[in-house]
């Protein structure tokens, strides 16, 4: 299982742990989900929709690329 080390403290003293993929992508869904807000038309739950798709996949991206830059 691929895991990356980052800082997972909010405040204060940096915290260094190995996350995951489903915890990386846990703390920007939060962010995103926010979002979902918005839409109030079909047309509009649909953008929300692809957008949170998009970013699923900048998460993946994201993750992915820390990865090989910590394993290199």
């Amino acid at each position: 299982m691929k895991t990356i080390n980052m800082n997972v403290a909010i405040f204060g003293k940096p915290e260094y742990k190995d996350i995951t993929l489903e915890e990386y992508s846990k703390r920007w869904t939060d962010h995103t989900s926010q979002i979902a807000w918005l839409p109030d038309t079909p047309e509009g739950m649909e953008k929300y929709k692809e957008v949170k798709r998009l970013v699923q996949e900048l998460i993946e991206e994201s993750f992915n690329g820390l990865w090989k830059r910590q394993n290199r």
